[in-house]
């Protein structure tokens, strides 16, 4: 058997491929995520049951706490820097009181 090397699966950049930089989605992805079939907020609810509420709160916190913003130098970091980066997202995290 031959031995493969990285090469044999470097993808070529294209508007066919999603970006985290620039916020775009994969056009396959979006096109099966369209064909979804059922309400993904009862999925949701189904799934977290009780913590649905937690889930939300969590959610919101994220999504506009400007500490838990993702920046695009975390995918440059060292795995140790990667780690304390994160400690300090959790952290933050347990110190939000609505979700405590």
């Amino acid at each position: 058997m031959p031995e493969l090397t990285h090469k044999q699966f470097d993808q070529k950049k294209s508007d066919n491929y999603g970006s985290i930089r620039e916020r775009k989605v994969n056009p396959d992805l979006a096109e099966e995520r369209e064909k979804c079939d059922f309400d993904t907020k009862e999925l949701t609810k189904l799934f977290y049951g009780d913590s649905y509420e937690i889930h939300r709160d969590f959610l919101d916190v994220v999504t506009t706490d400007k500490e838990m913003q993702s920046n695009l130098e975390f995918y440059e970091m060292t795995r140790e820097e990667m780690l304390e980066r994160s400690m300090k997202l959790v952290n933050h995290v347990v110190q939000v009181p609505r979700l405590r």
